[in-house]
């Protein structure tokens, strides 16, 4: 009886995770990014790139263009569906073991701790407002949310690369020899942890504070019932891993870019290392790793010291994931 509990508490976990992943507006893999959003902007580009090029523009071109089957036919590929639909569910796994971990868990812990009165001691209880919150407190606890969480990931997704151990389970995520939206899931275990934990830390700090100056409650902004946070990155961030390349100008300053972040997935020298962020590209400025094309470049991705990570020897169950 334990054990059946035991494997439903698993699949219920495996089920919210799948769920995060497909289901979630704020998830780059969310369906309707996959089916709507990628096709389509993908077919804009599409028909802008065959068009220079002098090439037919029709519905064959065009998928062509946004599904190659040099991508969706490779090892690298299947390797990406092997790791999400199998990873994870070894991830439920170990996430019910140590549930405090996640995200969501430490928000959650986050908003109780900085509501238990430990601010009041301060004497910030006369600051709280509780007065009716205006679309202007919903856009700004929206913003600091999504600056609060790309920091987070941006000095972790640093350390991964910078420490040679953190390196060595990075370098799964980077061992993808081709980029197609899956591949935002290629993680390793301990890093998908180290995710979650800088992530529940860093955007719980925003929730813990605004919900003590707030007590009503406070969300991110939304457009249509859905969270701008995801209709402003995920939409295009979709595209982060992927062939096509869509740059955002004088704006890749401030933002970072599809195109930035599939340069950062390239073996060529001067490549390797850049564009940390996930979102604002001024935090790469401060670490010294931005890297601005001028020009659409042309470059392989994967690891230019292992090419053996998506053979097919290596191909069993989790076996690509033990490796680090």
């Amino acid at each position: 009886m334990i054990i059946l509990n035991w494997l439903q508490q698993v699949g219920i976990s495996f089920e919210h995770q799948m769920k995060d992943l497909f289901l979630s507006e704020n998830s780059r893999l969310w369906w309707a990014w996959l089916i709507v959003s990628f096709p389509l902007i993908g077919g804009i580009v599409g028909a802008i790139e065959l068009k220079k090029s002098n090439r037919p523009v029709n519905l064959s071109s065009l998928f062509s263009f946004i599904f190659p089957g040099n991508i969706y036919k490779s090892r690298s590929f299947r390797n990406d569906l092997q790791i999400v639909f199998l990873l994870y569910a070894f991830y439920a796994l170990v996430l019910v073991l140590i549930a405090s971990i996640e995200s969501k868990a430490i928000i959650g812990k986050s908003i109780v701790f900085f509501n238990s009165g430990i601010l009041d001691h301060l004497s910030l209880a006369s600051y709280k407002d509780l007065s009716p919150i205006s679309i202007a407190n919903h856009l700004f606890f929206t913003f600091l949310v999504i600056l609060s969480y790309d920091f987070g990931f941006t000095m972790l997704h640093f350390a991964f690369h910078k420490i040679p151990v953190l390196w060595r389970f990075h370098k799964l995520h980077h061992s993808a020899e081709v980029l197609n939206p899956l591949t935002v899931a290629r993680f390793h275990l301990v890093e998908y942890i180290a995710q979650k934990m800088v992530e529940g830390i860093t955007i719980g700090l925003v929730f813990g504070v605004f919900y003590y100056f707030h007590p009503q409650q406070i969300d991110l902004y939304k457009v249509f019932g859905l969270s701008i946070f995801g209709i402003l990155f995920s939409s295009i961030g979709v595209f982060r891993h992927s062939h096509i390349w869509i740059s955002y100008g004088f704006l890749n300053y401030i933002f970072c870019s599809p195109a930035m972040h599939q340069i950062h997935h390239s073996t060529e020298a001067r490549h390797i290392d850049k564009n940390m962020s996930q979102v604002f590209s001024f935090w790469d400025y401060f670490l010294g790793t931005l890297y601005v094309p001028k020009t659409r470049e042309n470059f392989s991705v994967g690891l230019s010291d292992e090419k053996d990570w998506n053979s097919i020897k290596q191909k069993k169950l989790l076996s690509i994931h033990f490796r680090a």
